[in-house]
């Protein structure tokens, strides 16, 4: 079941109680969204792998798409605090962190992607002679819009049933827009959020 909700600095609306808000609040304030499988038993897991000192970090401006991995040691605490908090509260919801070469039962990806766009339009000037035979443009000016916006991601992988060799998607939150983000307990509030609404994710 997929749920979705818009946190704002001093308060949280549940979504079912108040009006769906408009694309203005959906720029300045974090939604978080999350979704999960509908066959996945999630008492069945115990184990989980996260690398603690980084995140992926996509592009849209690059023109190759390629993910680059973000250090904590570039971000100063921004990649340490996501990766512990997710660690800490599926800790707290009954699994166990692992190495890789453990076999956990889950593997948690976090990433973030931020879509950056710069666009131009042109505006010419007219002068009308009247007499309703329109105008005729001399000049005109160039206008730049700018819009920038990144929304960090956390999926959970079942690595322990393996569907055609490869890894099921089982859970994952959708946190946006942290590039317009007005305070850090606002995104602490999001991430505590998405677990929040997911009480189905524990051992």
């Amino acid at each position: 079941m997929k749920k979705l909700f818009l946190i704002v600095a001093g308060a949280l609306f549940l979504w079912g109680c108040q009006p769906q808000p408009g694309a203005g609040d959906l720029l300045k304030n974090l939604v978080v969204f999350t979704d999960k499988s509908n066959t996945a038993d999630y008492t069945k897991y115990s184990t989980f792998y996260l690398r603690l000192d980084t995140m992926n970090y996509y592009n849209s401006s690059d023109p190759n798409l390629a993910d680059t991995l973000w250090l904590s040691s570039q971000s100063g605490d921004f990649v340490d605090y996501v990766t512990r908090t997710v660690s800490d509260s599926l800790q707290a919801r009954g699994y166990s962190p692992v190495n890789r070469k453990s076999s956990p039962d889950l593997k948690i990806y976090i990433y973030e992607v931020e879509n950056y766009s710069v666009s131009y339009s042109y505006y010419p000037y007219s002068y009308g002679y009247g007499y309703g035979y329109g105008g005729y443009g001399y000049g005109g000016y160039t206008s730049a819009s700018v819009s920038d916006q990144a929304d960090l991601y956390v999926q959970i992988l079942d690595v322990k049933n393996l569907t055609g060799g490869k890894p099921t998607l089982i859970w994952y939150c959708d946190i946006g827009d942290i590039v317009s983000l007005n305070s850090a307990n606002t995104f602490i509030r999001a991430l505590g959020q998405a677990f929040k609404q997911s009480p189905y994710l524990k051992k």
